[in-house]
């Protein structure tokens, strides 16, 4: 069982308040919990955070958060306490923009040693054009259903 931050941002598997360096995760659309059996894989003195962002599920207290700027300010002062070893932070999906940015928001102060990224293209690189990808409906809908968008909202569209 994760030991969760009173504010429910920060999920800690396998605490270690004596670690040498922690790794924060950033995941866009899932619980921290995917992130449970990972420190089986890690050595034993590196702590893993797990920031569980807002929007599924449970959301962290003050998530009225509206860009993923403002979301990386309320990050970085939510996770300094946590900070106070060598660090490193990976974002996986949408979760890799908000570790960026937070990244970025922390540029003047304490820095991670390494920001790792998947599923998400880099930020530096253009944006490829857009594309007309329209769906059926109903397909859109079978989408949103499998990304977690409860049924009541699915309904209102027509």
């Amino acid at each position: 069982m994760p030991q969760i931050s009173p504010d429910g941002w920060i999920a800690r598997y396998r605490p270690n308040p004596s670690a040498s360096s922690s790794l924060l995760f950033f995941l866009r659309g899932r619980r921290a919990s995917i992130f449970r059996q990972w420190p089986a894989f890690l050595p034993p003195d590196i702590e893993i955070c797990a920031i569980q962002l807002p929007g599924r599920r449970i959301p962290p207290r003050g998530a009225s958060v509206y860009s993923s700027g403002s979301l990386a300010e309320t990050l970085a002062d939510i996770i300094a306490p946590y900070l106070d070893r060598p660090f490193a932070f990976f974002g996986h999906s949408m979760g890799s923009l908000v570790c960026f940015e937070v990244a970025r928001q922390l540029a003047e102060g304490e820095a991670p040693r390494a920001s790792l990224h998947g599923a998400f293209r880099a930020v530096h690189l253009p944006k490829p054009e857009c594309q007309d990808l329209s769906l059926p409906l109903e397909v859109f809908k079978v989408i949103l259903r499998a990304d977690g968008i409860p049924e009541r909202i699915l309904q209102m569209m027509s």
